[in-house]
């Protein structure tokens, strides 16, 4: 039953989403806003059993999901989108069962997209979500940073500038088939043209084109440029961060 209802999304998703051309960034941005994340009922549907409440005035903007047995460990989760759609209501169903399944509060930032925001405003604003969780009184080591698609390279880039700037780690990060490349190098990109759900290999560099321009994209400052997750394990247990790769 599970196998059927996957490829039933699967067919699903690439007849409503798939596409050679997603246009120019204005045009990619708009119909990203309208085919990606979950729907509103869904998103609600999925919340049921958690609290969530929106962030105040003068802090960053996202919102807290907490189950009732969540304790003082946090999760900063940063949702993906391309860099330029979806936001914390989008990826609540994500959200809320991290909430439901691990003891911790988790706070999801509502971090500036591209093209109106380009790089570095998304990076800018996860490293101030992250500062303020540390200002609330939380220790870096109870907090742990995780994302999806996007917002795992997200995780990745935000995981460098602090070790950067010798700021405090947190605990650990979970990356959910993190967008690594944004150059789109790895062979794999051409070897499984047509086999992926939502994307052809050419939309990968139009995405990151509303995000960075090219020159950017290699960026050791900050930007997630590796070509893959396994070569970031590769160099970041070196620099103090410690790594699994699931197999």
């Amino acid at each position: 039953m599970s196998s059927l209802r996957v490829r039933f999304f699967g067919v699903a998703v690439s007849l409503l989403i798939r596409r050679r051309d997603w246009g120019a960034s204005d045009a990619l941005a708009r119909r990203s806003r309208r085919v990606m994340g979950s729907p509103p009922l869904f998103q609600r549907l999925r919340s049921l059993g958690v609290r969530v409440t929106r962030t105040q005035a003068g802090e960053p903007p996202g919102e807290w999901v907490v189950a009732p047995a969540a304790g003082s460990r946090t999760i900063l989760y940063l949702h993906g989108g391309g860099y330029v759609s979806c936001s914390p209501a989008t990826h609540r169903p994500i959200i809320a069962a991290l909430a439901r399944g691990t003891p911790a509060q988790v706070f999801a930032p509502r971090y500036r997209l591209a093209p109106e925001h380009p790089y570095p405003a998304a990076l800018d604003d996860a490293e101030r979500a992250y500062e303020w969780l540390l200002s609330l009184g939380i220790p870096s080591n109870e907090i742990a940073v995780a994302g999806d698609s996007a917002g795992g390279g997200l995780t990745l880039a935000l995981l460098m500038r602090l070790r950067d700037k010798g700021s405090a780690l947190p605990a650990c990060a979970v990356l959910f088939s993190p967008w690594t490349d944004l150059a789109g190098t790895g062979a794999s990109l051409q070897e499984n043209d047509g086999k992926d759900a939502m994307f052809r290999p050419k939309n990968i560099s139009a995405f990151a084109a509303c995000y960075a321009p090219p020159a950017a994209w290699r960026d050791a400052g900050g930007l997630a440029h590796l070509r893959s997750s396994r070569r970031f394990a590769a160099v970041a247990f070196p620099g103090g961060i410690r790594r699994t790769v699931a197999r």
